[in-house]
């Protein structure tokens, strides 16, 4: 099941500079000449996305529709395994919360901590030598990505939801060969829920259509926006105004 929900979205840089100042922080993330950073001019415009917890955070950058930097910090005492579930949690906030479809970070070589998890999914895509310089040293850096193929593939969560909605489905529709069992199939279905949820309608539809189409299902077409009609094919369901339900309509 989802975990519970550990970063918050911030509107305001407060928190995260007195982080990012802190002596114990500035020092990995400022480079030479930096002596104070200010993520105000960042926060809440152009589709930047800060995202904080008790200890540190994550600020993301919109470099452009899809595609966002990310920037970690975290104080000494949320460094481990808080920070490891707040990334959990402040990926799948973004790859369900917004159009993000790819999240780009820079890990230079002389800070592990900036270096993210293999095992979310980020690859490392190149590096770049002598790109830094910081206490008078040059240093290179390694440039990372994870993308929403590989963050799909590791968001087990998305299972239940999906499986979730296919059995309301059938029990609503009372059809005589329900949905069979098929986990891939539930994790794309709880992906398309989980964004139509977030108000994300049409990028949980492309996304569902790419997949289903590649995979044998029938696609989803948006009938009607407001109020939103999904036509799945074999069944057409009008979504509740909260988006957390639907109601099953005659097929036309």
């Amino acid at each position: 099941m989802k975990r519970q929900r550990i970063v918050q979205l911030s509107t305001d840089a407060t928190f995260a500079n007195e982080v990012l100042n802190d002596p114990e922080v500035l020092p990995l993330v400022a480079f030479d000449g930096t002596t104070s950073i200010d993520l105000a001019p960042h926060v809440g415009v152009n589709g930047n996305v800060l995202l904080t917890t008790p200890h540190g955070g994550f600020l993301f950058i919109r470099q452009e529709p899809g595609v966002y930097q990310l920037h970690t910090f975290f104080r000494r005492e949320g460094r481990g395994r808080h920070a490891l579930l707040a990334a959990h949690d402040a990926a799948d906030f973004m790859f369900v919360q917004t159009d993000c479809l790819e999240i780009l970070t820079v890990a230079p070589d002389d800070n592990p901590l900036a270096h993210p998890p293999r095992h979310m999914g980020f690859v490392q895509d190149f590096r770049r030598d002598d790109l830094f310089v910081r206490n008078g040293i040059r240093i290179g850096a390694s440039f990372h990505a994870l993308r929403y193929p590989d963050w799909i593939r590791r968001a087990t969560w998305l299972e239940d939801l999906g499986k979730s909605f296919h059995d309301r489905l059938d029990a609503r529709t009372k059809r005589d060969d329900p949905h069979a069992d098929d986990a891939e199939h539930d994790k794309r279905v709880g992906a398309c829920c989980a964004m139509i949820g977030a108000g994300q309608v049409g990028k949980a539809c492309l996304l569902y259509n790419r997949w289903a189409m590649f995979a044998g299902y029938m696609p989803i077409l948006i009938e009607s926006h407001d109020p939103l009609i999904l036509d799945m094919g074999e069944s057409r369901l009008k979504i509740t105004d909260d988006r957390t339900d639907f109601e099953v309509l005659p097929c036309q």
